[in-house]
């Protein structure tokens, strides 16, 4: 009995508190709480719904990931590609590489065109020329052990057909380069050796 009056007491103390309104918020938790548990029951739902859900976390994931480097990765390629074409404008392309392969991005000077040269009683002809960027010889030389380079008839000659011989210029990256090429005449008949 005693006991009975003590809960009974309780209770009207309790009764006797003011009220406490529930916090502001409360209902809002309570609803992202609600839609949060929908969302997963829907997520399991169904074979489709747990590959749909996979599928937009991992493009959540990818997106999140990569989003802080794009702009640092694009400016970075961008400027490498700036960078690396100023240096290559820059650098120098002329003379002649030793054991170059001649490709389309590099090649060697070319024979256009060349006057009549009755060549030399018995003897092959080799000239080293000089060739510049519109194709013009600018300087020439013989290799030594050539018995004909001495005789002045034979040189004056040469230099007259070597004035009116056209030439294609060599490049480097499609742009016109100077270059060195070695002439050979055999017959009367001129060569060009890279």
């Amino acid at each position: 009995m005693n006991e009975s009056r003590q809960l009974e007491e309780l209770r009207s103390r309790l009764r006797a508190l003011p009220a406490v309104p529930p916090p502001a918020e409360l209902g809002t938790r309570l609803r992202i709480v609600a839609s949060q548990e929908a969302a997963r029951r829907r997520r399991w739902s169904s074979p489709a719904a747990i590959l749909r859900y996979a599928a937009e976390r991992t493009a959540l994931f990818v997106n999140n990931l990569m989003r802080p480097y794009a702009v640092p990765v694009t400016g970075g390629l961008a400027s490498s590609v700036l960078i690396f074409s100023m240096i290559l404008t820059n650098y120098p392309l002329t003379g002649h590489i030793e054991g170059d392969v001649p490709t389309p991005v590099s090649t060697e000077p070319g024979l256009v065109s060349s006057f009549s040269f009755s060549g030399v009683a018995g003897e092959d002809v080799v000239v080293d020329v000089d060739i510049d960027e519109q194709g013009r010889i600018t300087d020439y030389s013989f290799p030594t052990g050539q018995r004909w380079a001495s005789d002045p008839e034979s040189r004056r000659k040469l230099e007259n057909t070597l004035l009116y011989t056209r030439f294609k210029a060599a490049t480097r990256f499609f742009q016109p380069v100077s270059g060195r090429a070695t002439i050979l005449i055999v017959r009367s008949q001129m060569d060009v050796i890279g």
